[in-house]
């Protein structure tokens, strides 16, 4: 009789990040990475701090010590609210308690949704821009990573790990080449009910300047420094590029609250804008940094721009092809020249050692004399 060989599957169980073998794998693990132009002590303190993205509490959370207080610092505190009839009411609020700031924050509306894509952009930057860390990734091979404590992580796990294979396609690399998928033609699908037509142009020629700076740079993926290369770019002079380029940057210091008085479909305009960059490349589903940039620049053309600005930049948006390309002299971690490697400062200049003077010797001590009695 033949005995069916039956096949073992290795499954690799974590949930402390105090363990030696697996603690790497936790998103409390203190592995610092890069994202957002930003140095993030644990892929915890990120998520924590995103749940208040564009507030002042969100940088709080980023310095915090620990995950334990990080953790706490998004734990939300009750507090009394009077309505106009005089009744008190209970209402949950975030924020730390500051008798001078008395600010309150809430949690993003859509943090359910962006939640696992945000986990993912975290932990897929933690492996990535640390060598050590990507090789024990791959050196689970195929094994199931699991986590009780949150069952997103484990899978997510494994589809990062599925990247950074070397079998991996090369569609799955960050150094593939410009994808040859992208066509005008995808650009003229762009739909949207909360644009107008001189808007709906705009977004359309910055992302296709966004896709002509990744090909300038030799990358496959489009990431949030090329779409500032693209504002630039786009910009009369170099003066008003330089003010597009700063007011993005600082979108982040902007609450959602201001944002949407002035732009009620602001967050609605950056998923029709990510809709785009997601069709021919499923890796950018996990990038909302591009997308989020653009629809900045858009609202820095409302908000800020004059009115001879905007024509320019509209007339420019209209004919993207014959827009030049110009690069900021800056360092982005994707440019290879000059070379950038994320974590990594540069060493300190030894200081010159001053000329000491020999200290002087010290006098030998009378013994005291004895007394007579």
């Amino acid at each position: 009789m033949s005995r069916k060989q039956k096949t073992i599957e290795k499954v690799i169980l974590f949930t402390k990040s105090s363990d030696p073998r697996t603690g790497f794998l936790s998103n409390e693990s203190k592995h610092s990475f890069i994202l957002d132009e930003k140095r993030w002590p644990t892929v915890e303190h990120y998520l924590q701090a995103k749940k208040f993205d564009g507030t002042e509490y969100e940088e709080t959370i980023r310095k915090a010590p620990t995950v334990y207080q990080a953790r706490k610092l998004a734990q939300p505190y009750t507090t009394l609210a009077f309505d106009p009839s005089g009744r008190v009411s209970r209402k949950k609020v975030y924020g730390r308690k500051d008798p001078k700031k008395q600010a309150e924050y809430y949690i993003r509306e859509d943090w359910a949704v962006v939640e696992p894509v945000l986990m993912e952009e975290a932990i897929r930057a933690k492996f990535s821009q640390n060598a050590r860390l990507k090789r024990r990734l791959l050196d689970t091979h195929n094994a199931k990573l699991t986590n009780p404590q949150n069952p997103l992580l484990g899978p997510t796990l494994e589809r990062i790990r599925g990247e950074l294979s070397p079998k991996s396609s090369p569609t799955a690399t960050a150094a593939s080449p410009a994808p040859s998928g992208w066509s005008p033609k995808e650009l003229k699908d762009f739909r949207s009910d909360h644009l107008s037509a001189k808007d709906k142009k705009f977004v359309e020629g910055m992302v296709a300047l966004t896709l002509r700076v990744a090909e300038t740079e030799g990358r496959g993926k489009v990431h949030a420094g090329m779409v500032e290369d693209a504002a630039y770019s786009i910009a009369p002079n170099k003066k008003t590029g330089e003010e597009i380029v700063r007011y993005i940057r600082g979108i982040n210091d902007v609450s959602w609250t201001d944002i949407y008085s002035s732009m009620p479909k602001y967050e609605r305009v950056i998923n029709e804008i990510h809709e785009i960059f997601t069709k021919s490349d499923e890796w950018q589903k996990t990038q909302i940094g591009p997308s989020a940039l653009i629809a900045a620049t858009l609202r820095w053309l409302h908000m800020e721009a004059t009115p001879a600005q905007k024509e320019e930049i509209y007339a420019a948006a209209s004919n993207p092809s014959k827009v030049d390309i110009v690069l900021q002299k800056q360092k982005r971690w994707y440019r290879r020249s000059p070379e950038f490697t994320p974590g990594r400062r540069k060493p300190k200049a030894k200081a010159k050692a001053k000329a000491r003077k020999p200290k002087a010797k010290a006098k030998p001590s009378q013994s005291p004399r004895r007394r007579r009695h």
